[in-house]
């Protein structure tokens, strides 16, 4: 017997109260359990986000290798224009979300979604904790935490190294072109980013929660994995969009 599927716009709903669930309740990280949660969490999405990223790092890097050879010998400045705007404001928060999502928004959303299969998340509720105060707030609030500083290990090691290679392979001063980066860059930039990678953990984090701790009984736990990861990659599309038309829309209605 098939049993229905929750519509798009149900899961939406879903994901966008979990994550407005886990920010206004930040205040439970005070609690010895949930803060030791969120510690654990942290750690374990940093080492596994390492493991991926530093390859987005080298394919960043050699990208931008690439790029600086066959631009900077006409226009230094518009090699780290393009720099600054193809890596480090657009693609940079895309290649750390990526793998993040498929490695560690799998996981969190089959862990939670067996818990929730196994009973485990009943338990908690019978010894008093709330599921979405243990389990979702510090699963989300690290993700959130981790995308940010997985972002700038990525940016920094895709833009220092591809700089200092560059430089040395055409002899030219790599201070020369690192004031240039620091000059086009603006503080705009830099919150852009920022917010970017927040928002995108934020977005991996939700929806793996909603789906996790929201599996039934007659779905499979590859279901609900698959439909998490289709609509995370919606869902950091939109906010892409969304960001960069709320920081730069104004600009470009300017020029």
């Amino acid at each position: 017997m098939s049993h229905p599927v929750r519509p798009l716009w149900s899961d939406a709903a879903g994901a966008l109260a979990m994550a407005g669930y886990a920010l206004r309740h930040i205040h439970v990280l005070g609690r010895p359990p949930h803060r030791s949660r969120f510690l654990r969490l942290l750690l374990d999405m940093g080492a596994r986000g390492l493991a991926s990223t530093s390859l987005a790092a080298a394919v960043a890097g050699t990208l931008l290798i690439a790029l600086l050879v066959r631009t900077i010998t006409a226009s230094p400045e518009l090699a780290v224009r393009l720099l600054a705007v193809l890596l480090v404001r657009e693609a940079g928060p895309m290649l750390v979300a990526i793998p993040v999502l498929l490695r560690t928004g799998t996981m969190m959303t089959a862990r939670l979604g067996n818990m929730q299969h196994d009973g485990e998340a009943r338990s908690l509720r019978l010894l008093g904790l709330s599921t979405r105060d243990y389990l979702a707030v510090p699963m989300v609030l690290a993700c959130i935490c981790a995308c940010v500083l997985l972002t700038v290990y990525v940016e920094a090691a895709a833009v220092a190294g591809g700089i200092v290679i560059a430089a040395v392979l055409l002899e030219l001063p790599a201070r020369e072109l690192f004031t240039h980066l620091a000059l086009i860059l603006s503080p705009r930039d830099v919150a852009y980013v920022a917010v970017k990678s927040m928002g995108f953990g934020l977005v991996i984090a939700s929806v793996a929660a909603w789906h996790g701790l929201g599996r039934s009984d007659h779905t499979s736990l590859p279901d609900t994995v698959g439909r998490a990861v289709m609509q995370s990659v919606f869902g950091l599309l939109l906010m892409n969009i969304v960001i960069a038309l709320l920081v730069y829309g104004p600009l470009a209605a300017e020029a």
